[in-house]
């Protein structure tokens, strides 16, 4: 029975299925029938989820809507497959998809944009430990060395290092909310409805921190409505827990 709903195995099969046809191993309506014989999915949505998967793996932008665990399944094995340069292309193939979706439509894809906003961070995170990988290789190739060969490949005096720009959003949020939110709190979590735990250093007000329920990166609106003054242990159950 055709269907339009698809779950783990429709995901790892639309991926390669469009793999397939992109590299000239089938065409595309050999892929779409197999994706709709061998799964169920329907003939429209299969050849419309394999299009943005497509446009996803070239890093471009797409309309078919897929869901929120699709992009993250189709990013980490991009990331797998092909490495951490063309996962961040895939990642804005899928945000060029928000822009698109948000723009013709009233709501906001709150759970994509946090689905991407985590695997933003998942990349930047891998592409650190790779850098730190290839120095610490780095310097085990150095300690292979003797010391002469070592003090040659010294650098001269006054050498100053490289700089590498690392490109990141930030949000410029707005002082009064936090400071209208901190006032309501009144130096109570609005979580745990304890006491903060401690006040500040510099003017001795209690210490909390505001939250807001739907993150900004998730498109979550910076307003006081949206937010919640909260104590250290409360924030970080709010994000992790």
């Amino acid at each position: 029975m055709p269907r339009n709903q698809i779950g783990q195995a429709e995901f790892e099969a639309s991926y390669a299925l469009a793999r397939d046809w992109l590299s000239g191993k089938l065409s595309r309506s050999e892929a779409v029938s197999r994706l709709h014989l061998d799964f169920g999915v329907n003939r429209v949505s299969a050849g419309d989820l394999l299009q943005a998967i497509s446009a996803i793996l070239k890093g471009e932008g797409f309309t078919r809507s897929i869901s929120a665990a699709a992009a993250e399944f189709y990013v980490k094995q991009i990331a797998h497959d092909d490495g951490l340069e063309a996962a961040k292309l895939a990642v804005a193939s899928i945000e060029k998809h928000v822009e698109y979706y948000e723009g013709v439509q009233p709501s906001k894809m709150h759970k994509m944009r946090a689905t991407l906003a985590s695997l933003g961070a998942s990349l930047a995170q891998s592409e650190q430990s790779d850098r730190r990988l290839e120095f610490d290789a780095e310097i085990s190739r150095f300690l292979m060395m003797s010391p002469e060969q070592r003090f040659k490949a010294l650098p001269p005096e006054g050498h100053k290092p490289d700089v590498t720009f690392v490109l990141t959003k930030t949000y410029k949020r707005s002082a009064a909310v936090v400071a209208h939110v901190l006032s309501r709190a009144n130096g109570i979590c609005e979580t745990c409805r304890t006491p903060a735990p401690f006040n500040r250093s510099s003017d001795g007000a209690p210490f909390l921190e505001v939250h807001h329920r739907i993150q900004l990166a998730a498109g979550g609106d910076d307003t006081a409505e949206n937010a919640i003054a909260v104590c250290p242990n409360c924030h970080r159950k709010h994000h992790f827990g």
